[in-house]
């Protein structure tokens, strides 16, 4: 894994919860790289992971050089998903990286042409594409539960403070040392909530759709670079719109909801039972509780070979149109 503190700690967490709950664990965590090793806020999770076994080591790239890695993690910040994606392959390692995929579709072809190359593995954190709930819906709306489905509103309310556009460099960036950024609530925070709209309109079980035209509003409340809300419209081949209305910049949380309309019905995909739905819908489906739990067991059956496990919809592939519509 590369990091060990923010939000890597929390990955690295659960991570190590799932192995140790798993009999037999798909995977034992090796070693994990971090250039702040040695600081005080890190020294006690660094005592912790030596005492498991765990070798600590002060750069990512150097885990890259232990034999027994076959996978590396990636949730660092995403100036860094190329640079550490095509070291990765290049070490002959597959790849679980954090969303987004990269800031620019530039920057995706080229991790896939390097994991082609290597011939292994490579998935995205889109955790919600790993959950049996996500399969189900786009089974039942490919199967014509709703007829021909016309339109897909994601809607998301998420408060962000100067505190959290301050914590990095990066925050809030579209480039950053000549890197695409593009950090914003749609490539970012609620990135996952554009992935499975754009998941849910494509064409077949596996596949997201990728759309060919955009009309958009964007603004910056944040003293930021980029843009902390978003009014897109996006259009598809076949006729379909994705409607995408995220903002931080507000004081009150409205979590995420997916409408999805179609010729025979509507249904909301809501993040907690306890939501009602913005628009008026026949159904509502309630979104999976523990995604975390599922994406840590389907990647490690994925990067073990598992041909019994369900095939991952978070492909580098699918990560591309997330980057196409931002």
């Amino acid at each position: 894994m590369a990091g060990l503190g923010g939000y890597a700690g929390g990955v690295l967490d659960r991570v190590l919860t799932a192995a140790e709950k798993q009999n037999p664990a798909p995977f034992r965590l090796v070693a994990v790289g971090d250039p702040g090793i040695d600081s005080d806020a890190l020294s006690h999770r660094r005592r912790g992971l030596e005492a498991r076994g765990v070798l600590v080591l002060p750069d990512f790239l150097a885990t890259l050089d232990q034999p027994d890695v076959d996978a590396v993690w990636l949730p660092v910040p995403i100036h860094l998903h190329r640079r550490f994606v095509e070291s990765a392959f290049t070490a002959g390692k597959h790849v679980v990286c954090e969303k987004p995929l990269a800031g620019c579709v530039a920057d995706v072809d080229a991790m896939i042409d390097a994991r082609d190359q290597a011939e292994r593995a490579g998935l995205v954190g889109f955790q919600d594409l790993f959950h049996p709930v996500t399969r189900s819906l786009k089974r039942e709306l490919l199967d014509g539960i709703l007829g021909d489905v016309e339109h897909v509103t994601v809607f998301g309310s998420w408060p962000r403070t100067d505190v959290y556009f301050n914590r990095a460099g990066w925050a809030g960036c579209r480039v950053l040392d000549g890197v695409a950024v593009n950090d914003s609530p749609a490539n970012n925070a609620m990135a996952h909530f554009l992935m499975l709209g754009l998941f849910l309109l494509g064409d077949t079980e596996a596949d997201a759709a990728q759309p060919v035209s955009v009309g958009a509003q964007a603004w910056r409340a944040a003293p930021i670079e980029n843009y902390d809300t978003v009014d897109a419209s996006f259009s598809f081949r076949n006729g379909t719109q994705l409607r995408l209305l995220l903002t931080h910049a507000t004081k009150h949380l409205r979590d995420v909801q997916v409408v999805v309309r179609g010729t025979r019905g509507s249904l909301a995909w809501v993040r907690s039972a306890d939501d009602e739905p913005l628009l008026p819908v026949d159904r509502v489906v309630d979104a999976p509780g523990d995604t975390w739990s599922r994406l840590i067991l389907e990647v490690g059956a994925a990067l073990a070979g598992d041909r019994s496990a369900t095939p991952a919809l978070a492909t580098f592939e699918n990560a591309r149109r997330h980057a196409v519509a931002v």
